[in-house]
């Protein structure tokens, strides 16, 4: 039944809604915002076909990580990534598990927000870090404004979108299985078995970890990429070709080079080198040690507000810590 109809009935008085009782409508909801693990359970019981987690600054995701509570929202997400059984249990109700989660995660931030927010979750072992697909361009430029007519292209992909929701909700209560063509086969396991084995074998044990989910990441994108080409009418749903397989690899190969960039930010690159120039002057001229009156002096010295000095000792937690209030040391 659908929202209107439950609401009318929610105003009939207690003996009409006696004799006609109905059933609350569910809920579809495809994309959830700032969210806790426990309201990702209930949208995820109510949407068998899986939920997108969309974060404009997913800093705020892993800030978010046991916020509330000293729990295990890291394993939860950890166990959805898996697709294992997880069970999210809610104070008001039980929860019953979910068998198979489906939860795409996705969001966006900068650099030096992503090594703060990063830190604690790369550090603990955890391969968090490693379940990611990164994008990371090495330079950026504003994009310029100009005037693009793009409601053709919004249609067709309205269309696209409609056309794999269609099919799964025809197939909602079906499992299904996608195999690979004999030459897509051929292919897939030579890229797994030779190529990734071999590159996490020789690999030290913080790049092997990551190496090692492209077996995963590679079957999802060749899954994705196979879907696409149905919608767009390049190939049926029978099997996997050996032309999806390979553009898979090339995009798995794209997305290992951004997880090598980012991994690289993180753990090796000098983080003097990413200064500019007037906040390296004013690294040089902080003594090793110093308080916050002191720093705000010599960053007037310099020629730069107060604000600037804040941003630039808060935002470098390789270069800076607190010692305690007022007080600060260099690394």
């Amino acid at each position: 039944m659908d929202q209107e109809a439950y609401e009318a009935w929610l105003e009939l008085d207690s003996k009409e809604r006696a004799n006609c009782h109905k059933v609350p409508p569910v809920r579809m909801q495809s994309i959830l915002k700032d969210t806790t693990i426990e309201a990702i359970g209930a949208a995820l019981a109510k949407n068998t076909r899986g939920v997108a987690q969309i974060r404009d600054e997913i800093a705020g995701f892993f800030r978010d990580l046991n916020k509330y509570r000293a729990g295990s929202d890291l394993e939860n997400y950890l166990e959805m990534w898996c697709q294992d059984p997880v069970i999210l249990n809610r104070v008001s109700k039980e929860s019953a598990p979910i068998l198979d989660p489906f939860l795409m995660l996705a969001g966006t931030t900068q650099p030096k927000v992503f090594e703060r927010s990063l830190n604690l979750v790369f550090t603990n072992g955890s391969g968090l870090f490693d379940r990611f697909l990164y994008v990371w361009p090495k330079y950026t430029e504003k994009a310029k404004y100009k005037n693009v007519n793009i409601q053709e292209a919004i249609e067709t992909f309205e269309g696209s979108i409609k056309k794999v929701y269609n099919y799964s909700n025809e197939k909602k209560d079906t499992n299904i299985n996608f195999s690979f063509s004999p030459e897509a086969e051929r292919l897939i396991l030579e890229w797994l078995n030779v190529y990734n084995k071999g590159l996490v074998d020789e690999a030290d044990e913080a790049v092997a970890s990551l190496y090692s989910k492209f077996d995963i990441h590679l079957q999802r994108i060749c899954l994705i990429l196979h879907f696409i080409s149905w919608v767009f009418g390049e190939g049926d749903l029978d099997s996997i070709s050996v032309e999806t397989t390979s553009k898979a690899i090339q995009l798995t190969e794209y997305f290992r080079r951004q997880s090598e960039q980012a991994l690289d930010y993180l753990i090796n690159t000098d983080p003097l080198e990413r200064l500019k120039p007037y906040q390296l002057a004013l690294y040089n001229k902080l003594p090793k040690k110093f308080k916050t009156v002191e720093g705000k002096e010599m960053a007037k010295s310099l020629g730069l507000s107060e604000r600037t000095f804040f941003y630039f000792i808060s935002n470098n937690p390789r270069l800076f810590s607190s010692v305690k209030p007022g007080f600060y040391e260099k690394l």
